[in-house]
């Protein structure tokens, strides 16, 4: 054993390899080849498996520090082992970032703070991309697609974070106006332009349930960020890109766009419209302006809102339209007046709103199993 040390040196210099060559294409120190070749220490046995390939002799001839058979080169083998290098840190820098989403998620379910599990997050995402760089700093001289692995990077860690996505969005919608004036309106409340200055905080969260739910559609984005990305990446580096995945891309996508848009039509379309006589009409017309949103509505000319102040001529005229506030009940989910057919529009109840949701939901979660099925389909085929 004492001559391995002696056998390992001879095989280096033979290939001009130096002993920080050895140990990037190993993934092992300087000081560990030194050792070896110093007989101060014995490679692992998956480092004899590797310094066999480099030096392109058969692990007998290793464990016997002698040639039995003619040498061959070693340039292919070395490049396959940089890349396997590669691939290995690749594994941990993207294993990182899976384990920052799982905190996340953790952190996220356990207390509902969207910001603390957001900056613990970014906080692995950014311990990745530093060991990312700091191993692409000592194989760049091996491999000059330092662009290309830096892009890989950026895609995996957009992909990775698609997944906190319905966090996000329902941290950040309720402080919009618009869902603040649909929330306030689907639930028979009243609403002017001051309530948008009342900073209205819903604390809204997702549960573990409702983000199961939403997992088909969260893979199926993150799949086509993968694919578009990738289209992207041969582009900027002159491959040439397959037309069929190109269609198979874009047709899903369209799918999945065409889809969302009939979904949030068919929510925010009335389902209920009720036609009455003139009369009936007319008296009904006149019960819709008693209330708030009726005099608001109907009236606007008239309609001061709250945060422009109201005078005492305002509140006097308030008390004569806002006679019987229980109306609401019955007549602020009105969408709309037909004068020429005598008929009204309601809006949906919050019950018929949150079931068309939940049918919606249904709907884009089987198509988006089908596209992801659609794709992997794809991808063996290509294989």
């Amino acid at each position: 054993m004492k001559q391995l040390g002696n056998f390992l040196t001879i095989l280096r210099k033979e290939r001009n390899l130096t002993q920080q060559e050895v140990a990037d294409a190993l993934n092992v120190s300087n000081k560990t080849v030194s050792k070896w070749e110093r007989d101060q220490g014995y490679p692992e046995l998956e480092s004899i498996v590797d310094l066999a390939n480099l030096y392109g002799i058969s692990i007998d001839e290793l464990l016997n520090a002698e040639r039995l058979t003619p040498t061959t080169s070693t340039q292919d083998t070395f490049k396959e082992l940089i890349e396997l290098n590669k691939d290995k840190k690749n594994i941990i820098t993207k294993a990182i970032l899976i384990i920052g989403l799982l905190v996340f998620f953790a952190i996220y379910f356990a207390t509902k703070l969207l910001e603390l599990s957001l900056f613990i997050y970014l906080v692995f995402a950014t311990i990745s991309f530093t060991y990312h760089l700091i191993h692409l700093n000592r194989i760049k001289k091996y491999n000059h697609n330092v662009e290309d692995t830096n892009i890989n990077w950026l895609m995996y860690f957009i992909i990775i974070s698609t997944f906190i996505i319905p966090s996000v969005v329902i941290k950040f919608l309720p402080t919009s106006p618009e869902f603040v004036e649909y929330f306030m309106n689907i639930v028979g409340l009243p609403y002017d332009s001051s309530m948008n200055a009342m900073n209205l905080d819903f604390n809204l969260f997702i549960t573990l349930k409702d983000y199961i739910n939403y997992l088909p559609m969260i893979g199926i984005l993150g799949m086509l960020i993968y694919e578009f990305g990738s289209m992207m990446k041969n582009k900027y580096s002159g491959l040439k890109q397959k037309k069929s995945q190109l269609i198979s891309s874009i047709l899903i996508t369209l799918v999945l766009v065409i889809s969302s848009i009939s979904c949030v039509s068919y929510i925010n379309q009335p389902t209920t419209t009720k036609k009455f006589t003139p009369e009936e009409y007319d008296v009904y017309k006149k019960t819709f302006v008693k209330t708030y949103t009726g005099f608001q509505r109907l009236y606007p000319e008239l309609y001061t809102p709250v945060d422009q102040g109201l005078s005492s001529k305002d509140f006097r005229t308030f008390d004569n339209h806002i006679q019987d506030r229980e109306l609401c009940q019955t007549h602020c989910n009105i969408e709309n007046f037909n004068d020429s057919t005598y008929s009204v529009t309601y809006r949906d109840t919050f019950e018929q709103t949150l079931s068309k949701i939940t049918k919606s939901m249904h709907v884009m979660q089987i198509i988006s199993l089908i596209s992801i099925v659609i794709l992997i389909f794809i991808k063996k085929q290509k294989k």
